[in-house]
């Protein structure tokens, strides 16, 4: 007959893989290519977050920040994401991640070009991506919405930086 143990384990890795195929076949419409699709006040948006965020560096401090911020906050100009499983792959510019989706860590080169610790996290249909640096930490939300666009939301907080920087841009999916 067996160890009673033993047929709970099979239901829960049962129940494990149902998970992991619902979660990939309820997010998988969402791969694809997605360009930048600006917004009349992306640019004043981001301007006034970068100026809200150094308001209360000293001037030198501050001059030195806002170049940095304007140099790694410019919107990509695509993305591509694809959902396979329980990892999702997703190419911005030229760099490419292949995470888990599990909030697992992984040693990447960054956007920035330095070395980071990158994570994944599926929560419903939304995407959230983590960038962990030296310099801070990058939070890139991405919302699926249902007109097939993404709303891509940055979030920025640096030990740097008194005040953290937040915007959203919308990217509309490529034909």
């Amino acid at each position: 007959m067996g160890h009673p143990g033993g047929v709970r384990r099979w239901v829960w890795l049962v129940l494990g893989v149902g998970v992991g195929v619902y979660a990939q076949s309820s997010v998988g419409h969402h791969n694809g290519v997605y360009v930048y699709s600006p917004g009349r006040g992306d640019s004043a948006q981001i301007t006034h977050a970068i100026e809200s965020a150094t308001a209360d560096l000293n001037f030198m401090q501050r001059g030195i920040a806002r170049k940095r911020l304007e140099d790694s906050t410019h919107p990509f100009d695509r993305f591509q994401v694809s959902f396979e499983g329980e990892r999702v792959l997703l190419r911005i510019n030229h760099h490419e991640y292949d995470l888990p989706l599990n909030g697992q860590a992984a040693k990447r080169v960054g956007l920035d070009g330095n070395e980071v610790l990158v994570s994944a996290t599926l929560r419903g249909e939304d995407l959230q991506q983590v960038f962990r640096g030296d310099k801070g930490t990058r939070y890139l939300d991405y919302r699926f919405l249902s007109d097939g666009s993404v709303s891509l939301h940055t979030s920025i907080e640096s030990k740097y930086l008194p005040h953290h920087i937040e915007y959203a841009l919308t990217y509309r999916r490529a034909n």
